[in-house]
């Protein structure tokens, strides 16, 4: 009894698809090229992806390149700016010793002068001996502002140094690019099921 109500539904649904074969045939030819947009628009997103890829690959490319010549660059400038202080530096501790020791021989020069004439402690050779350490001191000072208005104006080119490197490495931005249009698979089938039920419809009826 089961075997033969199943019988008629197999029957019954054989019949259908046997019937509805001719009616669906003329929907096969909007198959194709909805199958062909399909493939044409994976296509062109890879393509467009690709693309895409190239693009930003060269704009990281370029900023690396771009920050590495502006961190070159300002390291150089940094380096020659800080050796020239360096420089200064050497120049000046070299005057002040020079200076010093020039001023030690003249004041050891007075008071051996001073001895050999019997002059004593006077007033005079006190006058001499403190305008030789007056002398010293100017030149000391004068030196030492000097070399800090050197070490300030250096501070300041490195400063200079560094925002021309930062400016540069920012000059070069990231690539913000548009959204890549995802493949339509759904459109393609609806308007090839619409237009083959446009030509099976009469038969339906």
């Amino acid at each position: 009894m089961c075997m033969t109500g199943n019988l008629g539904k197999d029957v019954g649904i054989g019949f259908g698809a046997a019937a509805l074969g001719p009616l669906l045939l003329p929907m096969a030819p909007f198959l194709g090229p909805a199958v062909l947009d399909i493939m044409g628009q994976t296509q062109q997103r890879k393509a467009e992806v690709d693309y895409a890829n190239k693009v930003a690959k060269a704009n990281r490319d370029q900023m690396d390149e771009n920050r590495d010549i502006a961190t070159t660059a300002y390291l150089d400038q940094a380096y020659a700016a800080n050796r020239n202080l360096a420089e200064t530096q050497e120049q000046t501790a070299a005057e002040n010793f020079d200076k010093g020791r020039e001023a030690m021989k003249a004041r050891a020069d007075v008071l051996t002068s001073a001895g050999e004439a019997g002059v004593g402690g006077g007033s005079s050779l006190q006058a001499i001996l403190s305008d030789f350490n007056q002398q010293e001191n100017i030149f000391r000072q004068r030196n030492e502002q000097n070399l800090l208005f050197q070490k300030q104006q250096t501070a300041a080119q490195v400063s200079s140094y560094y925002s021309e490197a930062k400016a540069r490495t920012a000059s070069i931005k990231p690539i913000i690019q548009s959204p890549i249009k995802p493949v339509d698979y759904v459109g393609p089938l609806l308007k090839a099921g619409n237009d083959g039920f446009g030509m099976i419809k009469p038969f339906l009826k």
